[in-house]
């Protein structure tokens, strides 16, 4: 049985999939945005693996937004 942990880990892993599917493929489609910021509040329990095979995944790269402490910043290396 999965622990409180995974269970989270999965429903953030969920989160991250749709805000992909809801906003940044939109984005991508309309106006060519190719930096996109998620919260650490919303996935804090995702793993780097996570992060890096959803990066990898969708052609970004990442960087951890270290000037306000509070977020992912993905940049999409599809357009360049």
């Amino acid at each position: 049985m999965p622990s409180d942990y995974e269970k989270l880990r999965e429903e953030q892993l969920e989160f991250l999939d749709k805000w992909n599917q809801s906003f940044v493929i939109p984005a991508r489609k309309q106006a060519k945005h190719d930096h996109f910021r998620v919260e650490l509040k919303e996935i804090y329990a995702l793993r780097i693996d996570d992060i890096t095979f959803f990066a990898d995944q969708n052609k970004m790269t990442f960087e951890y937004d270290d000037v306000m402490g509070s977020a992912i910043i993905f940049k999409d290396i599809k357009w360049r």
